[in-house]
Protein backbone atom coordinates (compact mmCIF):
# COMPACT_ATOMS: atom_id res chain seq x y z
CA UNK A 1 0.00 0.00 0.00
CA UNK A 2 1.36 3.43 -0.98
CA UNK A 3 -0.23 6.79 -0.01
CA UNK A 4 1.32 9.94 -1.52
CA UNK A 5 0.39 13.23 0.18
CA UNK A 6 2.53 15.71 -1.78
CA UNK A 7 3.99 16.50 -5.19
CA UNK A 8 5.74 13.30 -6.31
CA UNK A 9 7.59 11.69 -9.22
CA UNK A 10 7.05 8.01 -9.89
CA UNK A 11 9.73 6.76 -12.25
CA UNK A 12 11.14 3.48 -13.47
CA UNK A 13 9.03 0.34 -13.37
CA UNK A 14 7.22 0.28 -10.01
CA UNK A 15 4.58 -2.18 -8.77
CA UNK A 16 1.99 -1.37 -6.10
CA UNK A 17 -0.91 -3.36 -4.64
CA UNK A 18 -2.71 -0.09 -3.85
CA UNK A 19 -1.66 3.41 -4.95
CA UNK A 20 -3.51 6.40 -3.44
CA UNK A 21 -2.80 9.98 -4.56
CA UNK A 22 -4.00 12.80 -2.27
CA UNK A 23 -5.88 15.72 -3.83
CA UNK A 24 -4.23 19.03 -4.66
CA UNK A 25 -0.82 17.79 -5.82
CA UNK A 26 1.12 17.17 -9.03
CA UNK A 27 2.12 13.57 -9.76
CA UNK A 28 4.68 13.01 -12.52
CA UNK A 29 5.03 9.54 -14.03
CA UNK A 30 8.25 8.65 -15.80
CA UNK A 31 8.12 9.01 -19.60
CA UNK A 32 8.11 5.57 -21.27
CA UNK A 33 7.90 3.94 -17.82
CA UNK A 34 5.12 1.54 -16.73
CA UNK A 35 3.60 1.76 -13.27
CA UNK A 36 1.83 -1.48 -12.25
CA UNK A 37 -1.12 -1.33 -9.80
CA UNK A 38 -2.48 -4.75 -8.84
CA UNK A 39 -5.57 -3.89 -6.76
CA UNK A 40 -6.66 -0.26 -6.27
CA UNK A 41 -5.75 3.07 -7.87
CA UNK A 42 -7.32 5.96 -5.94
CA UNK A 43 -7.10 9.25 -7.89
CA UNK A 44 -9.85 11.69 -6.92
CA UNK A 45 -9.44 15.41 -6.47
CA UNK A 46 -12.23 17.65 -5.22
CA UNK A 47 -13.97 20.95 -5.78
CA UNK A 48 -11.11 22.81 -4.11
CA UNK A 49 -8.01 20.83 -5.00
CA UNK A 50 -7.36 19.23 -8.39
CA UNK A 51 -5.18 16.13 -8.75
CA UNK A 52 -2.70 16.49 -11.65
CA UNK A 53 -1.36 13.45 -13.51
CA UNK A 54 1.37 14.04 -16.13
CA UNK A 55 4.27 12.38 -17.87
CA UNK A 56 7.70 13.71 -16.97
CA UNK A 57 8.19 14.59 -20.64
CA UNK A 58 5.44 16.39 -22.51
CA UNK A 59 4.33 14.52 -25.58
CA UNK A 60 5.83 11.20 -24.42
CA UNK A 61 3.46 8.69 -22.86
CA UNK A 62 3.82 7.18 -19.39
CA UNK A 63 1.90 3.95 -18.85
CA UNK A 64 -0.29 2.86 -15.92
CA UNK A 65 -1.21 -0.80 -16.00
CA UNK A 66 -3.97 -2.23 -13.79
CA UNK A 67 -5.60 -5.64 -14.41
CA UNK A 68 -9.41 -5.75 -14.37
CA UNK A 69 -12.05 -3.92 -12.27
CA UNK A 70 -12.47 -0.13 -12.35
CA UNK A 71 -10.71 3.15 -11.55
CA UNK A 72 -13.09 5.91 -10.40
CA UNK A 73 -11.52 9.36 -10.55
CA UNK A 74 -12.75 12.98 -10.58
CA UNK A 75 -11.31 16.54 -10.57
CA UNK A 76 -8.21 15.42 -12.48
CA UNK A 77 -5.93 17.11 -15.01
CA UNK A 78 -4.48 14.35 -17.19
CA UNK A 79 -1.77 14.64 -19.86
CA UNK A 80 0.37 12.05 -21.64
CA UNK A 81 -0.95 9.11 -19.55
CA UNK A 82 -1.77 5.75 -21.18
CA UNK A 83 -4.26 3.80 -19.03
CA UNK A 84 -4.08 0.10 -19.89
CA UNK A 85 -4.08 -3.45 -18.51
CA UNK A 86 -7.77 -4.39 -18.68
CA UNK A 87 -9.24 -2.04 -16.05
CA UNK A 88 -11.83 0.60 -17.00
CA UNK A 89 -10.48 4.08 -16.21
CA UNK A 90 -13.12 6.74 -15.45
CA UNK A 91 -11.54 10.19 -15.11
CA UNK A 92 -14.82 11.83 -13.96
CA UNK A 93 -17.08 14.57 -15.27
CA UNK A 94 -15.12 17.37 -13.59
CA UNK A 95 -11.76 16.23 -14.99
CA UNK A 96 -9.81 17.91 -17.81
CA UNK A 97 -8.19 16.11 -20.74
CA UNK A 98 -4.98 18.07 -21.50
CA UNK A 99 -4.21 15.85 -24.49
CA UNK A 100 -2.26 12.79 -25.61
CA UNK A 101 -4.08 10.43 -23.25
CA UNK A 102 -5.14 6.87 -24.00
CA UNK A 103 -7.67 4.64 -22.23
CA UNK A 104 -9.41 7.33 -20.13
CA UNK A 105 -13.18 7.90 -20.10
CA UNK A 106 -13.96 11.46 -19.06
CA UNK A 107 -17.33 10.70 -17.44
CA UNK A 108 -18.30 9.50 -13.97
CA UNK A 109 -17.98 5.84 -13.06
CA UNK A 110 -21.27 3.95 -12.60
CA UNK A 111 -22.93 4.95 -9.33
CA UNK A 112 -20.55 7.82 -8.53
CA UNK A 113 -21.83 11.40 -8.17
CA UNK A 114 -19.76 14.10 -6.48
CA UNK A 115 -21.32 15.26 -3.22
CA UNK A 116 -24.64 14.02 -1.89
CA UNK A 117 -25.93 13.02 -5.31
CA UNK A 118 -29.44 13.46 -6.70
CA UNK A 119 -32.59 13.71 -4.61
CA UNK A 120 -33.32 10.32 -3.12
CA UNK A 121 -35.71 8.20 -1.15
CA UNK A 122 -34.23 6.27 1.79
CA UNK A 123 -35.66 4.03 4.47
CA UNK A 124 -36.57 5.41 7.88
CA UNK A 125 -33.45 5.67 10.06
CA UNK A 126 -30.93 5.18 7.25
CA UNK A 127 -28.02 7.57 6.81
CA UNK A 128 -26.91 10.03 4.16
CA UNK A 129 -23.24 9.34 3.44
CA UNK A 130 -20.38 11.71 2.58
CA UNK A 131 -18.15 9.12 0.92
CA UNK A 132 -18.13 11.03 -2.39
CA UNK A 133 -16.81 14.37 -1.09
CA UNK A 134 -13.31 13.13 -1.94
CA UNK A 135 -11.22 13.90 1.12
CA UNK A 136 -13.05 16.69 2.96
CA UNK A 137 -11.56 17.48 6.38
CA UNK A 138 -14.85 18.24 8.19
CA UNK A 139 -18.60 18.49 7.65
CA UNK A 140 -21.42 20.71 8.89
CA UNK A 141 -25.02 19.59 8.33
CA UNK A 142 -28.09 21.81 8.22
CA UNK A 143 -29.10 20.44 11.64
CA UNK A 144 -25.73 21.36 13.19
CA UNK A 145 -24.45 17.76 13.13
CA UNK A 146 -20.80 17.32 12.18
CA UNK A 147 -20.47 13.59 11.41
CA UNK A 148 -19.42 12.02 8.15
CA UNK A 149 -22.91 10.51 7.84
CA UNK A 150 -26.35 11.70 8.90
CA UNK A 151 -29.29 9.52 9.95
CA UNK A 152 -32.58 10.56 8.35
CA UNK A 153 -35.85 10.17 10.26
CA UNK A 154 -38.05 12.84 8.67
CA UNK A 155 -38.38 13.79 5.01
CA UNK A 156 -37.15 17.19 3.92
CA UNK A 157 -34.34 19.18 2.35
CA UNK A 158 -30.89 18.85 3.91
CA UNK A 159 -27.59 20.56 3.15
CA UNK A 160 -24.02 19.88 4.12
CA UNK A 161 -20.89 22.01 3.96
CA UNK A 162 -17.70 20.06 3.29
CA UNK A 163 -14.53 21.91 4.31
CA UNK A 164 -11.30 21.09 2.51
CA UNK A 165 -9.08 23.72 4.06
CA UNK A 166 -9.06 27.14 5.64
CA UNK A 167 -10.55 28.96 2.68
CA UNK A 168 -12.44 26.32 0.68
CA UNK A 169 -15.91 24.97 1.41
CA UNK A 170 -18.21 23.00 -0.90
CA UNK A 171 -21.95 23.00 -0.15
CA UNK A 172 -24.49 20.52 -1.46
CA UNK A 173 -28.22 20.16 -0.93
CA UNK A 174 -30.46 17.12 -1.28
CA UNK A 175 -34.19 16.54 -0.98
CA UNK A 176 -34.91 13.32 0.88
CA UNK A 177 -38.11 11.32 0.87
CA UNK A 178 -38.41 8.83 3.73
CA UNK A 179 -39.83 5.40 2.94
CA UNK A 180 -41.56 3.57 5.81
CA UNK A 181 -40.06 0.32 6.99
CA UNK A 182 -41.87 -2.57 8.65
CA UNK A 183 -42.20 -2.60 12.43
CA UNK A 184 -41.29 -6.15 13.41
CA UNK A 185 -41.98 -8.13 16.57
CA UNK A 186 -40.72 -11.63 17.33
CA UNK A 187 -42.14 -13.83 20.09
CA UNK A 188 -40.65 -13.51 23.56
CA UNK A 189 -37.59 -15.51 24.59
CA UNK A 190 -38.49 -19.13 25.17
CA UNK A 191 -37.08 -22.04 27.17
CA UNK A 192 -37.35 -25.50 25.58
CA UNK A 193 -36.26 -29.05 26.33
CA UNK A 194 -33.33 -30.62 24.48
CA UNK A 195 -34.52 -32.02 21.15
CA UNK A 196 -37.77 -30.06 21.19
CA UNK A 197 -39.12 -28.32 18.07
CA UNK A 198 -41.06 -25.06 18.29
CA UNK A 199 -42.25 -22.44 15.77
CA UNK A 200 -40.77 -18.96 15.62
CA UNK A 201 -43.19 -16.11 14.95
CA UNK A 202 -42.70 -12.77 13.22
CA UNK A 203 -45.42 -10.15 13.09
CA UNK A 204 -45.01 -7.01 11.00
CA UNK A 205 -46.92 -3.82 10.33
CA UNK A 206 -46.22 -0.69 8.34
CA UNK A 207 -43.79 -0.44 5.46
CA UNK A 208 -45.22 -1.64 2.16
CA UNK A 209 -46.80 -4.93 1.20
CA UNK A 210 -46.11 -7.65 0.26
CA UNK A 211 -43.46 -8.71 2.77
CA UNK A 212 -40.64 -11.20 2.36
CA UNK A 213 -38.95 -12.91 5.30
CA UNK A 214 -35.48 -14.09 6.19
CA UNK A 215 -33.72 -15.30 9.35
CA UNK A 216 -30.05 -14.73 10.14
CA UNK A 217 -29.28 -18.34 10.96
CA UNK A 218 -30.57 -21.66 9.70
CA UNK A 219 -29.22 -23.70 12.64
CA UNK A 220 -31.87 -26.26 13.45
CA UNK A 221 -34.37 -24.41 11.19
CA UNK A 222 -36.52 -26.01 8.51
CA UNK A 223 -36.69 -22.94 6.19
CA UNK A 224 -35.08 -19.55 6.85
CA UNK A 225 -37.43 -17.79 4.38
CA UNK A 226 -40.65 -18.55 6.30
CA UNK A 227 -42.50 -16.13 8.53
CA UNK A 228 -43.04 -18.91 11.08
CA UNK A 229 -40.22 -21.48 10.67
CA UNK A 230 -39.78 -24.50 12.92
CA UNK A 231 -36.54 -24.67 14.93
CA UNK A 232 -34.78 -27.40 16.92
CA UNK A 233 -31.60 -25.78 18.24
CA UNK A 234 -29.00 -28.00 19.89
CA UNK A 235 -27.97 -25.21 22.25
CA UNK A 236 -29.21 -21.77 23.22
CA UNK A 237 -29.47 -19.73 20.01
CA UNK A 238 -30.50 -16.19 19.17
CA UNK A 239 -32.52 -15.86 15.98
CA UNK A 240 -32.98 -12.52 14.21
CA UNK A 241 -35.88 -12.27 11.78
CA UNK A 242 -35.86 -9.73 8.94
CA UNK A 243 -39.00 -8.47 7.20
CA UNK A 244 -38.46 -6.71 3.87
CA UNK A 245 -41.24 -4.55 2.46
CA UNK A 246 -42.01 -4.14 -1.23
CA UNK A 247 -40.24 -0.76 -1.12
CA UNK A 248 -36.99 -2.45 -0.07
CA UNK A 249 -36.98 -1.25 3.55
CA UNK A 250 -36.17 -3.83 6.22
CA UNK A 251 -37.19 -4.18 9.85
CA UNK A 252 -36.02 -6.83 12.30
CA UNK A 253 -36.39 -8.27 15.76
CA UNK A 254 -34.62 -11.02 17.68
CA UNK A 255 -35.64 -13.89 19.91
CA UNK A 256 -33.51 -16.17 22.05
CA UNK A 257 -34.41 -19.85 22.28
CA UNK A 258 -32.78 -21.26 25.40
CA UNK A 259 -32.22 -25.00 25.60
CA UNK A 260 -32.68 -26.43 29.09
CA UNK A 261 -30.89 -29.37 30.68
CA UNK A 262 -32.76 -32.59 31.38
CA UNK A 263 -33.61 -33.58 34.95
CA UNK A 264 -31.52 -36.46 36.31
CA UNK A 265 -33.00 -39.49 38.13
CA UNK A 266 -31.53 -41.56 40.93
CA UNK A 267 -33.36 -44.80 41.86
CA UNK A 268 -32.84 -46.82 45.07
CA UNK A 269 -34.42 -50.32 44.85
CA UNK A 270 -35.12 -52.67 47.77
CA UNK A 271 -35.59 -56.35 46.95
CA UNK A 272 -38.42 -58.56 48.31
CA UNK A 273 -37.54 -60.33 51.56
CA UNK A 274 -38.03 -63.79 50.08
CA UNK A 275 -38.46 -65.49 46.75
CA UNK A 276 -41.98 -65.03 45.36
CA UNK A 277 -43.01 -62.28 47.79
CA UNK A 278 -44.29 -58.84 46.68
CA UNK A 279 -42.87 -56.56 49.35
CA UNK A 280 -40.06 -54.88 47.42
CA UNK A 281 -40.07 -51.13 46.71
CA UNK A 282 -38.23 -48.41 44.76
CA UNK A 283 -37.62 -44.79 45.75
CA UNK A 284 -36.78 -42.25 43.00
CA UNK A 285 -35.18 -38.85 43.49
CA UNK A 286 -34.41 -36.17 40.89
CA UNK A 287 -32.13 -33.17 40.37
CA UNK A 288 -31.28 -30.67 37.64
CA UNK A 289 -33.55 -29.30 34.93
CA UNK A 290 -36.07 -26.68 36.07
CA UNK A 291 -37.82 -27.97 39.21
CA UNK A 292 -41.22 -26.71 40.33
CA UNK A 293 -41.10 -23.91 42.88
CA UNK A 294 -43.66 -25.75 45.00
CA UNK A 295 -43.34 -29.18 46.62
CA UNK A 296 -42.90 -31.70 45.09
CA UNK A 297 -40.21 -30.18 42.92
CA UNK A 298 -40.60 -32.93 40.28
CA UNK A 299 -43.37 -35.18 39.02
CA UNK A 300 -42.75 -38.94 38.76
CA UNK A 301 -44.66 -41.47 36.67
CA UNK A 302 -44.14 -45.26 36.85
CA UNK A 303 -44.83 -47.47 33.86
CA UNK A 304 -47.42 -49.65 35.58
CA UNK A 305 -51.00 -50.60 34.77
CA UNK A 306 -52.62 -48.42 35.91
CA UNK A 307 -49.91 -45.72 35.91
CA UNK A 308 -48.56 -44.91 39.38
CA UNK A 309 -47.50 -41.34 40.22
CA UNK A 310 -45.13 -40.24 42.98
CA UNK A 311 -41.53 -41.01 43.80
CA UNK A 312 -42.37 -44.29 45.64
CA UNK A 313 -43.38 -47.58 44.00
CA UNK A 314 -44.04 -50.38 46.52
CA UNK A 315 -45.55 -53.87 46.93
CA UNK A 316 -43.26 -55.11 44.20
CA UNK A 317 -42.24 -58.60 43.20
CA UNK A 318 -38.99 -59.28 41.38
CA UNK A 319 -38.96 -57.64 37.98
CA UNK A 320 -38.00 -54.65 35.83
CA UNK A 321 -39.56 -51.23 36.37
CA UNK A 322 -39.32 -47.84 34.65
CA UNK A 323 -39.88 -44.35 36.00
CA UNK A 324 -40.13 -41.01 34.14
CA UNK A 325 -39.42 -37.68 35.87
CA UNK A 326 -40.83 -34.36 34.61
CA UNK A 327 -39.66 -30.87 35.58
CA UNK A 328 -41.66 -27.64 35.53
CA UNK A 329 -41.29 -27.02 31.78
CA UNK A 330 -42.10 -30.60 30.79
CA UNK A 331 -38.57 -31.86 30.21
CA UNK A 332 -38.27 -35.51 31.12
CA UNK A 333 -35.79 -38.31 31.69
CA UNK A 334 -36.36 -42.05 31.97
CA UNK A 335 -34.66 -44.63 34.17
CA UNK A 336 -35.13 -48.39 34.42
CA UNK A 337 -34.35 -50.49 37.49
CA UNK A 338 -34.70 -54.14 38.46
CA UNK A 339 -35.35 -55.83 41.82
CA UNK A 340 -34.58 -59.46 42.50
CA UNK A 341 -35.75 -62.28 44.73
CA UNK A 342 -33.26 -63.43 47.37
CA UNK A 343 -31.28 -66.44 46.16
CA UNK A 344 -32.82 -65.90 42.75
CA UNK A 345 -31.02 -66.96 39.58
CA UNK A 346 -28.29 -64.69 38.26
CA UNK A 347 -29.66 -63.47 34.95
CA UNK A 348 -27.60 -61.54 32.41
CA UNK A 349 -28.14 -60.44 28.82
CA UNK A 350 -25.80 -59.88 25.89
CA UNK A 351 -26.59 -57.57 22.94
CA UNK A 352 -25.21 -58.30 19.49
CA UNK A 353 -24.16 -54.67 19.12
CA UNK A 354 -25.61 -51.78 21.08
CA UNK A 355 -26.32 -49.55 18.06
CA UNK A 356 -28.60 -50.48 15.18
CA UNK A 357 -30.20 -48.59 12.33
CA UNK A 358 -33.92 -48.02 11.92
CA UNK A 359 -35.63 -51.16 10.53
CA UNK A 360 -32.68 -53.38 11.50
CA UNK A 361 -33.09 -56.34 13.87
CA UNK A 362 -31.78 -56.30 17.44
CA UNK A 363 -30.52 -59.67 18.73
CA UNK A 364 -30.35 -60.24 22.52
CA UNK A 365 -29.36 -63.39 24.37
CA UNK A 366 -30.24 -64.09 28.05
CA UNK A 367 -28.59 -66.70 30.29
CA UNK A 368 -28.96 -67.88 33.91
CA UNK A 369 -32.57 -69.16 34.05
CA UNK A 370 -35.00 -71.54 32.35
CA UNK A 371 -37.41 -69.09 30.74
CA UNK A 372 -37.25 -65.38 30.13
CA UNK A 373 -39.53 -62.38 29.77
CA UNK A 374 -37.97 -59.38 28.03
CA UNK A 375 -38.74 -55.74 28.84
CA UNK A 376 -37.95 -52.75 26.59
CA UNK A 377 -38.25 -49.42 28.38
CA UNK A 378 -40.21 -51.25 31.10
CA UNK A 379 -42.79 -52.71 28.68
CA UNK A 380 -43.04 -56.51 28.61
CA UNK A 381 -42.56 -58.30 25.30
CA UNK A 382 -44.01 -61.52 26.73
CA UNK A 383 -42.48 -64.91 27.53
CA UNK A 384 -39.68 -65.69 25.09
CA UNK A 385 -39.40 -69.42 25.90
CA UNK A 386 -36.35 -71.37 26.96
CA UNK A 387 -33.70 -70.51 24.41
CA UNK A 388 -33.30 -66.98 25.75
CA UNK A 389 -32.71 -65.45 22.29
CA UNK A 390 -34.73 -62.38 21.27
CA UNK A 391 -34.82 -60.94 17.77
CA UNK A 392 -36.88 -57.79 17.46
CA UNK A 393 -37.30 -55.13 14.77
CA UNK A 394 -39.53 -52.12 14.15
CA UNK A 395 -38.10 -50.23 17.13
CA UNK A 396 -38.58 -46.48 17.36
CA UNK A 397 -35.67 -44.10 16.82
CA UNK A 398 -33.78 -43.12 19.96
CA UNK A 399 -32.19 -44.61 23.07
CA UNK A 400 -33.80 -47.62 24.77
CA UNK A 401 -33.21 -49.90 27.76
CA UNK A 402 -33.72 -53.68 27.64
CA UNK A 403 -33.69 -56.26 30.43
CA UNK A 404 -34.74 -59.87 30.90
CA UNK A 405 -36.70 -61.40 33.80
CA UNK A 406 -35.59 -64.99 34.32
CA UNK A 407 -37.61 -67.83 35.93
CA UNK A 408 -35.74 -70.69 37.58
CA UNK A 409 -37.98 -73.16 39.40
CA UNK A 410 -40.57 -70.36 39.95
CA UNK A 411 -38.02 -68.07 41.49
CA UNK A 412 -37.45 -64.90 39.49
CA UNK A 413 -34.67 -62.43 38.96
CA UNK A 414 -34.13 -59.65 36.44
CA UNK A 415 -30.93 -58.81 34.63
CA UNK A 416 -29.31 -55.42 34.70
CA UNK A 417 -30.70 -53.16 32.00
CA UNK A 418 -28.58 -52.68 28.90
CA UNK A 419 -28.98 -49.61 26.75
CA UNK A 420 -28.99 -49.53 22.97
CA UNK A 421 -29.50 -46.86 20.33
CA UNK A 422 -31.69 -46.98 17.25
CA UNK A 423 -30.32 -44.53 14.68
CA UNK A 424 -32.50 -42.89 12.05
CA UNK A 425 -31.91 -43.61 8.40
CA UNK A 426 -30.56 -40.59 6.51
CA UNK A 427 -33.26 -38.75 4.58
CA UNK A 428 -33.23 -39.48 0.86
CA UNK A 429 -35.61 -38.49 -1.94
CA UNK A 430 -34.33 -38.29 -5.51
CA UNK A 431 -37.57 -36.77 -6.76
CA UNK A 432 -40.37 -37.98 -8.96
CA UNK A 433 -39.78 -39.86 -12.20
CA UNK A 434 -38.86 -37.36 -14.91
CA UNK A 435 -39.08 -36.99 -18.68
CA UNK A 436 -36.28 -35.19 -20.56
CA UNK A 437 -35.80 -34.29 -24.20
CA UNK A 438 -33.11 -35.93 -26.31
CA UNK A 439 -29.91 -33.95 -26.13
CA UNK A 440 -30.77 -32.55 -22.70
CA UNK A 441 -29.01 -33.44 -19.47
CA UNK A 442 -30.64 -34.03 -16.09
CA UNK A 443 -28.84 -33.77 -12.78
CA UNK A 444 -29.90 -36.07 -9.94
CA UNK A 445 -28.85 -34.95 -6.47
CA UNK A 446 -28.87 -36.97 -3.25
CA UNK A 447 -28.98 -35.58 0.28
CA UNK A 448 -25.99 -33.40 1.11
CA UNK A 449 -23.52 -34.01 3.92
CA UNK A 450 -23.43 -37.80 3.69
CA UNK A 451 -20.34 -39.88 4.47
CA UNK A 452 -20.63 -41.92 1.28
CA UNK A 453 -22.59 -42.18 -1.96
CA UNK A 454 -22.82 -45.19 -4.27
CA UNK A 455 -24.84 -44.86 -7.50
CA UNK A 456 -25.90 -47.70 -9.75
CA UNK A 457 -23.71 -46.04 -12.39
CA UNK A 458 -20.64 -46.55 -10.16
CA UNK A 459 -20.36 -42.84 -9.29
CA UNK A 460 -19.54 -41.92 -5.68
CA UNK A 461 -20.43 -38.20 -5.81
CA UNK A 462 -23.47 -36.40 -4.36
CA UNK A 463 -24.86 -35.66 -7.83
CA UNK A 464 -24.76 -37.35 -11.20
CA UNK A 465 -25.89 -36.19 -14.64
CA UNK A 466 -27.76 -38.41 -17.10
CA UNK A 467 -28.40 -37.75 -20.80
CA UNK A 468 -30.78 -40.52 -21.83
CA UNK A 469 -33.38 -42.94 -20.46
CA UNK A 470 -32.11 -44.45 -17.21
CA UNK A 471 -33.20 -46.23 -14.06
CA UNK A 472 -30.87 -44.86 -11.40
CA UNK A 473 -30.43 -46.08 -7.82
CA UNK A 474 -28.29 -44.59 -5.08
CA UNK A 475 -27.28 -45.78 -1.63
CA UNK A 476 -26.19 -43.12 0.86
CA UNK A 477 -24.40 -43.60 4.18
CA UNK A 478 -25.06 -41.07 6.93
CA UNK A 479 -22.68 -39.89 9.63
CA UNK A 480 -24.22 -42.49 12.00
CA UNK A 481 -23.34 -45.29 9.61
CA UNK A 482 -26.93 -45.98 8.56
CA UNK A 483 -27.72 -46.47 4.90
CA UNK A 484 -30.74 -45.56 2.78
CA UNK A 485 -31.69 -46.20 -0.84
CA UNK A 486 -33.87 -44.52 -3.44
CA UNK A 487 -34.30 -44.76 -7.19
CA UNK A 488 -35.67 -42.65 -10.02
CA UNK A 489 -36.67 -43.33 -13.63
CA UNK A 490 -35.52 -40.88 -16.31
CA UNK A 491 -37.29 -41.22 -19.66
CA UNK A 492 -35.87 -39.51 -22.75
CA UNK A 493 -38.11 -38.62 -25.70
CA UNK A 494 -36.91 -37.51 -29.09
CA UNK A 495 -36.79 -33.80 -29.81
CA UNK A 496 -38.50 -33.09 -33.14
CA UNK A 497 -36.36 -31.85 -36.00
CA UNK A 498 -36.18 -28.13 -36.81
CA UNK A 499 -38.85 -27.12 -39.39
CA UNK A 500 -37.47 -26.21 -42.80
CA UNK A 501 -39.22 -23.17 -44.28
CA UNK A 502 -38.47 -20.67 -47.05
CA UNK A 503 -39.11 -16.92 -47.32
CA UNK A 504 -42.30 -15.89 -49.10
CA UNK A 505 -43.00 -12.85 -51.30
CA UNK A 506 -46.61 -12.16 -52.24
CA UNK A 507 -48.93 -9.36 -53.28
CA UNK A 508 -51.67 -7.61 -51.35
CA UNK A 509 -54.96 -9.47 -51.55
CA UNK A 510 -53.46 -12.82 -52.51
CA UNK A 511 -53.23 -16.01 -50.44
CA UNK A 512 -50.48 -18.52 -49.79
CA UNK A 513 -50.08 -21.88 -48.06
CA UNK A 514 -46.86 -22.34 -46.07
CA UNK A 515 -45.70 -25.81 -45.05
CA UNK A 516 -42.33 -27.09 -43.81
CA UNK A 517 -40.52 -29.18 -46.40
CA UNK A 518 -39.69 -31.90 -43.84
CA UNK A 519 -42.37 -34.35 -42.73
CA UNK A 520 -43.58 -35.07 -39.17
CA UNK A 521 -45.43 -37.85 -37.36
CA UNK A 522 -48.96 -37.37 -36.04
CA UNK A 523 -47.67 -36.57 -32.53
CA UNK A 524 -46.05 -33.29 -33.60
CA UNK A 525 -47.46 -29.77 -33.26
CA UNK A 526 -46.14 -26.73 -35.12
CA UNK A 527 -46.11 -23.48 -33.15
CA UNK A 528 -46.17 -20.25 -35.24
CA UNK A 529 -45.49 -16.72 -33.98
CA UNK A 530 -45.52 -13.62 -36.12
CA UNK A 531 -46.07 -9.86 -36.35
CA UNK A 532 -48.91 -8.07 -34.56
CA UNK A 533 -49.39 -10.84 -31.99
CA UNK A 534 -49.84 -13.60 -34.56
CA UNK A 535 -49.94 -17.02 -32.84
CA UNK A 536 -51.18 -20.35 -34.21
CA UNK A 537 -50.78 -24.04 -33.30
CA UNK A 538 -51.11 -26.60 -36.10
CA UNK A 539 -51.67 -30.29 -35.41
CA UNK A 540 -51.77 -33.44 -37.59
CA UNK A 541 -52.90 -34.15 -40.18
CA UNK A 542 -52.90 -30.55 -41.47
CA UNK A 543 -49.64 -28.66 -41.00
CA UNK A 544 -50.51 -26.00 -43.62
CA UNK A 545 -50.24 -22.37 -42.47
CA UNK A 546 -52.76 -20.44 -44.53
CA UNK A 547 -52.26 -16.71 -45.21
CA UNK A 548 -55.42 -15.36 -46.86
CA UNK A 549 -56.18 -11.97 -48.39
CA UNK A 550 -52.76 -10.64 -47.38
CA UNK A 551 -52.17 -7.03 -46.36
CA UNK A 552 -48.90 -5.16 -45.95
CA UNK A 553 -49.41 -5.29 -42.17
CA UNK A 554 -48.80 -9.05 -42.36
CA UNK A 555 -45.23 -8.50 -43.54
CA UNK A 556 -42.50 -9.47 -41.12
CA UNK A 557 -40.63 -12.38 -39.59
CA UNK A 558 -42.60 -15.51 -38.73
CA UNK A 559 -41.07 -18.07 -36.37
CA UNK A 560 -42.01 -21.76 -36.31
CA UNK A 561 -40.91 -24.59 -34.05
CA UNK A 562 -42.01 -28.21 -33.65
CA UNK A 563 -43.24 -29.60 -30.33
CA UNK A 564 -43.72 -33.18 -29.15
CA UNK A 565 -44.46 -34.25 -25.59
CA UNK A 566 -43.07 -31.03 -24.12
CA UNK A 567 -39.88 -31.12 -26.22
CA UNK A 568 -39.38 -28.33 -28.73
CA UNK A 569 -37.11 -28.04 -31.74
CA UNK A 570 -34.89 -25.09 -32.57
CA UNK A 571 -37.02 -22.34 -34.14
CA UNK A 572 -36.85 -21.38 -37.81
CA UNK A 573 -37.52 -17.90 -39.20
CA UNK A 574 -39.44 -17.07 -42.35
CA UNK A 575 -39.54 -13.59 -43.89
CA UNK A 576 -42.99 -12.86 -45.31
CA UNK A 577 -43.06 -9.86 -47.65
CA UNK A 578 -46.44 -8.52 -48.83
CA UNK A 579 -45.93 -6.05 -51.67
CA UNK A 580 -48.61 -3.55 -52.73
CA UNK A 581 -50.17 -4.09 -56.14
CA UNK A 582 -48.83 -1.86 -58.93
CA UNK A 583 -50.96 1.17 -59.74
CA UNK A 584 -52.70 0.91 -63.11
CA UNK A 585 -51.78 4.01 -65.11
CA UNK A 586 -54.58 6.24 -66.32
CA UNK A 587 -53.71 6.99 -69.96
CA UNK A 588 -55.13 10.18 -71.41
CA UNK A 589 -55.15 10.59 -75.20
CA UNK A 590 -54.86 14.03 -76.79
Amino acid sequence: FCMLNGNSTISNFNTFDTLSLAAGHVYLFGANDTTHVNKELNVRGNNCFTTILRSTQQGVLSHIQKPGSMVSGDFLEVRDINAMGGATYYAGTYSVDLGNNLGWIFTNSPGYVYGLGPDTAICYGEALQTINFNGAASYLWSTGATGTSFNIINPGTYWVQASYGVACVYSDTINVTVKPKPVVTALSDTLICPGATIPLHLTASGGSLPYSYNWNTSQGMNDSTLQHPMVSPLSTTQYTGYVKGFNGCIGNDSVSIRVSTLPQITVNPTNPTDCGLSNGYIIATASGGFPYLSNPAYHFSWNQTPIVNGNLLDSLSAGSYQVTVYDSIGCSSVSSVSISDPNAPLVSITLLGNTICQNDTLTVTAVGANTYEYFIDGVSLGNQGQNGILKISGLSIGSHNISAKGNFNNCFNTSAASSFLVNALPFLFLGNDTIICSGQTFTITATSGMNAYLWSTGAITQSITVTDSSHVNVQITGSNGCKNNDSINISSINTPSQPLVANVIMCVGTSVTIQPTNSYSNTIQLIWNGPNGFYQILSAPNYDLQINNATTLMSGVYTVKARAGGCESMPSDLQLTVNPKPITPNIIHY
